[in-house]
């Protein structure tokens, strides 16, 4: 592929995020006080093809060499953590959009993470490469017919899941300041859980081994102990291994079951299903590791 028809198909590309943070705009409008997060959503993904168009602009009369891509994919990386948050979004307010009948919205979350997808192909890039496999649907003799969405990923290599509706959002900041007790995003103040430096972990690296991956969780109580004093907190931030663009899946609630694997984590589950193949799904208590 020629430098002029690929910089022609990342100008596409912002074009079509353009587009979507329109729609997501448009959603948010329509859903009031319940799509609040959509304009969110909006405006980074509208954030997103500024920064594609100006950097497309830059680069198109240079040569063209891997600083270039990178540059690029850079953005790119930082959209499929947006696709991700536009389905969080999703879930936490599907409710409102079953009541009305309208399932637009899901379409443009995935249309996010399809967008972040085929941008990473088109480079050839391998930003996003999954540290383990689950399967989305439990055994049926030990799952209810109910089904939820999940969020899968891993701490030290050890795979793990949480329910969606207790992650807040995902982002990507620099490792070296995820060492102290709180970290404040956006104005929110809340404690770290660093289970690699509490339970001697190492952290598995991704596309930038300078920037991890954090998920901040509503783990559902009300306070927590910070320097002995009790303090109210409705969320924590917990450093991952690199995060895939396809961490949400659809499965069916399972049954508690006990962890065949002996590992640092183990000790701290407050859950854990059996599953088709063998394998485990394990859900941890974020209460035993503050």
């Amino acid at each position: 592929m020629t430098r002029e028809k690929q910089l022609y198909l990342f100008e596409q590309a912002a074009q079509k995020a353009w587009t979507l943070s329109l729609n997501f705009t448009q959603a948010a409008g329509y859903a009031g006080n319940s799509g609040r997060g959509y304009a969110v959503v909006a405006s980074e993904v509208q954030n997103f093809a500024n920064k594609m168009f100006d950097y497309c602009t830059k680069v198109k009369f240079e040569t063209a060499d891997e600083d270039m891509l990178k540059g690029i994919f850079d953005l790119t990386l930082q959209l499929g953590y947006v696709a991700v948050n536009a389905v969080l979004e999703v879930v936490r307010t599907e409710w409102f959009f079953e009541k009305t009948n309208n399932k637009g919205v899901m379409v443009l979350a995935d249309e996010i993470r399809q967008l972040a997808l085929s941008i990473n192909e088109l480079g050839n890039a391998k930003l996003w490469q999954k540290p383990f496999v689950v399967p989305e649907i439990l055994s049926p003799i030990k799952s209810s017919s109910k089904t939820e969405e999940f969020l899968r990923f891993s701490i030290g290599g050890i795979p793990l899941v949480e329910n969606c509706l207790q992650v807040e959002e995902i982002f990507y900041y620099p490792k070296a300041e995820l060492q102290g007790n709180m970290l404040e995003i956006r104005g929110t103040k809340m404690p770290i859980i660093n289970c690699y430096s509490k339970l001697n972990l190492a952290y598995i690296p991704g596309y930038k081994p300078d920037y991890q991956a954090v998920l901040v969780i509503n783990p559902d109580y009300e306070s927590i102990q910070i320097g002995g004093l009790s303090a109210p907190i409705n969320v924590i931030a917990v450093p991952i291994d690199d995060l895939d663009i396809n961490t949400i899946f659809t499965s069916r609630i399972g049954y508690d079951a006990t962890p065949k694997e002996d590992h640092a984590l183990a000790p701290h589950s407050r859950e854990c299903w059996d599953a088709v193949s063998g394998g485990q799904l394990m859900f941890l208590d974020w209460r035993e590791l503050i």
